[in-house]
């Protein structure tokens, strides 16, 4: 395989696969590597040759242009769904938007379902081969400082978390994580102990960047990020728009009005549920606050949307968070569990399941109810993973002074 794969008059541009985001967008990750989104997996490339590029060792010219990146563009765009993007594939399936159909739309200012009709196509008439690309957006993580402690987070995703599992490295499910990469804590300490990752973002710079999204941990906290963006010369910041993944629990318009020299600053909330079961699930979490900077901020005009785990702890008050949505006329991105098995829909039996599903029958008019039930079903139930799921339960709550059974008994008994 060489640079520069040819095409034959012009690119094709399957819409049932074709992504912006190895064209478009470069993601800088956790772990100094670049990929083309933060959902990506190259773990699961089919590709025959160097799928790995640590951004110690590669510019991100080098990146957009290289053999896999290439490989990616052709690919998708003539309609193979490559098994690095299965996370998108499997939201699609069952009629959810993927990060995909996001990006598509972000490039395109929402005509991503019919990129023929737009600039992408146009833009793509004009190249010669796969090695061309236009860089205007960036997917950005920096750091894990971070204000809660998630069930389901990881402690490359939260100081919190690391600092709970590195205490407690001989608990078994910590050690199932370790025994995947025996140099994670270390990893971690040496990508967010320095500067250099910031330094890193300043090359992004030195393309039309149009889009800038930063996740975390907890972006909001982060003091470094905040003087990077407002360092960011004057004439490029009115060109950015600038997007937060944020759990919520600062003040949005706070945050937006320091950043009010940009074009434009968006944020998604992670949330997990409403009231109760919300603060459960994200240790830190202060429902009441929450709710009303995602007000605050709706009221001065600012664009929030909503994204979710589908998960076994939260999902019977699943409901509950769609129909808080849909009041507050607020979008919602749907993500099931990928990270710990043990946390998946597949340890719910049949009566929590069907318990489940009844609560989202009763929601009329939401379209989402009906793609999550056709997800639960979907799932086969494991019942040895149940067990382990109670174990893990018991020994995150172990300091909550809420407990589960508390607020659902049903996962402690049920027929």
């Amino acid at each position: 395989m060489s640079d520069n794969r040819k095409f034959t008059n012009h690119i094709p541009i399957n819409s049932k696969t074709f992504c912006s985001a190895p064209w478009f967008q470069v993601r800088l990750d956790w772990d100094g590597h670049y990929r083309p989104c933060c959902e990506f997996n190259e773990n699961l490339s089919n590709f025959q040759g160097n799928t790995k590029f640590s951004s110690e060792n590669f510019s991100i010219e080098q990146w957009m242009s290289g053999e896999y990146s290439q490989y990616l563009r052709e690919q998708l765009s003539n309609g193979v769904k490559l098994a690095e993007c299965q996370s998108c594939w499997n939201k699609e399936k069952y009629g959810f938007k993927s990060l995909r159909n996001v990006v598509n739309d972000t490039t395109t200012k929402n005509h991503g379902d019919s990129i023929d009709n737009t600039w992408v196509a146009s833009y793509l008439k004009t190249l010669k081969n796969y090695s061309e690309y236009y860089l205007i957006s960036a997917d950005i993580k920096l750091s894990n400082v971070c204000n809660f402690a998630c069930i389901m987070c990881r402690p490359q995703d939260s100081s919190r978390i690391y600092d709970l599992w590195y205490k407690n490295q001989t608990n078994q499910f910590i050690q199932e994580q370790i025994k995947k990469d025996d140099k994670l804590f270390e990893k971690i300490i040496k990508v967010y102990s320095n500067d250099r990752t910031y330094n890193r973002v300043k090359s992004i710079f030195d393309h039309p960047i149009k889009y800038l999204k930063f996740l975390g941990g907890e972006p909001l906290l982060d003091k470094n990020l905040l003087k990077m963006l407002n360092n960011i010369d004057p004439n490029k910041k009115s060109k950015i728009t600038l997007h937060f993944v944020t759990n919520g629990s600062q003040s949005l318009t706070e945050f937006a009005d320091q950043l009010k020299d940009f074009a434009n600053v968006t944020f998604t909330v992670s949330l997990e549920s409403v009231g109760e079961m919300q603060d459960y699930a994200r240790k830190g979490s202060n429902w009441a606050e929450i709710e009303k900077n995602i007000s605050d901020a709706k009221k001065q005009g600012i664009h929030i949307s909503i994204s979710t785990v589908v998960q076994a702890v939260t999902l019977l008050r699943i409901d509950q968070l769609l129909t808080w949505a849909q009041k507050n006329d607020l979008s919602i991105s749907i993500c099931p569990l990928e990270n710990f098995e043990f946390l998946g829909m597949s340890v719910l039996p049949a009566a929590i399941r069907q318990k489940t599903i009844n609560k989202l029958n009763l929601l009329d008019n939401n379209l989402e109810s009906k793609k999550l039930i056709d997800l639960i079903e979907s799932h086969p139930y494991h019942q040895e993973k149940y067990q382990k799921f109670l174990e893990y339960i018991s020994w995150y709550e172990k300091d909550s002074a809420t407990k589960l059974k508390d607020l659902e008994p049903v996962f402690y008994n049920f027929d």
